[in-house]
């Protein structure tokens, strides 16, 4: 809740007001879904035929703070976790996210069934599907100030509902082509009792990289993420990775937001990662000069096995 100071307007207030218009302008025209720095290391999170293709369970979390240092601000945690049955054929995943601006808090709860066919023998093509539950909250009650009740703003608004999703997802040895739109129906906001207005939950993702591996000791990674949603425009990642011996990754990317991410990924077992990400605007562009933070944890449940034979 943003406050006055000695009767005067503080920068810090005007920002945050600011911020929360844009925020609900931005629910308002389309539900915008998260976005990740590090999907690259996470595909799971835009695309759900990727559940289970590393054949054995495979946990992850990330944690986004996005402009940190505005109130307000956008945050967000999603929790992945997903596994192989049948023959490594059939895949399975769930997908929990909290994610808050302004006044919006949304809570998305998915799970991810897939089926992965062979097309060669280091080839596959994955089908997936992906059932969303969601949960909105709309804190209204938060702005009033000094006692001021506004009628439309009395009583926070909480809707639930539910839709579907799908995704494509080919790899080899060196190179991953996916599509999918991982939340795909509109629903109806009712924000009072005169008012309701529809809202469509289309987005789109379209996400490839390659894999050139230079010596033994370094690869590059180039590859690029372009992002639809009706309403909004057309954006897009374009990014490229320096592998070291397959434990550092040290990753550039731009957004066609006018923004730079930067990113550092260690594997420090053969089961886990760790990794950061940092955006920044480039140029006059009208955002935050805070610049956001992202932390990435995965650990995959992949062991070497010894082949140990009785003394007798």
């Amino acid at each position: 809740m943003f406050v006055r100071r000695g009767g005067m307007t503080s920068i810090k207030y005007i920002t945050g007001i600011i911020l929360l218009l844009l925020s609900s302008c931005q629910y308002v025209l389309a539900q915008q879904m998260p976005q990740y720095a590090q999907y690259m290391f996470n595909p799971l999170a835009i695309n759900p035929a990727v559940a289970g293709g590393e054949e054995v369970l495979s946990l992850g979390f990330i944690n986004r703070d996005q402009w940190t240092g505005i109130e307000n601000a956008p945050r967000t945690q999603t929790l992945m976790a997903h596994s192989s049955f049948v023959k490594q054929n059939v895949g399975l995943g769930l997908v929990l996210t909290h994610d808050k601006i302004g006044v919006h808090k949304n809570l998305f709860a998915s799970v991810a069934p897939a089926y992965h066919l062979k097309t060669g023998k280091q080839s596959t093509l994955s089908f997936g599907a992906q059932i969303n539950v969601i949960h909105q909250r709309s804190d209204y009650p938060s702005l009033m100030q000094n006692g001021t009740v506004d009628p439309n703003l009395a009583r926070a608004v909480n809707n639930f509902y539910a839709d579907f999703g799908f995704g494509f997802f080919f790899r080899s040895k060196n190179f991953q082509l996916g599509l999918s739109a991982p939340s795909f129906l509109s629903h109806r906001e009712s924000p009072s009792d005169t008012a309701s207005f529809q809202v469509d939950n289309a987005h789109y993702f379209l996400f490839s990289r390659y894999t050139i591996t230079m010596n033994p000791y370094w690869k590059v990674q180039p590859g690029f993420l372009i992002r639809y949603a009706p309403d909004l425009p057309t954006a897009f990642d374009v990014n490229a990775n320096i592998i070291y011996r397959n434990v550092l990754t040290l990753g550039l990317s731009y957004r066609s937001e006018k923004s730079l991410t930067t990113l550092l990924m260690a594997q420090a077992s053969k089961q886990l990662q760790l990794g950061y990400a940092y955006d920044f605007a480039l140029g006059d562009v009208a955002l935050p000069r805070t610049g956001s933070h992202e932390l990435m944890l995965k650990y995959v449940f992949r062991y070497n096995t010894n082949n140990i034979s009785s003394p007798r």
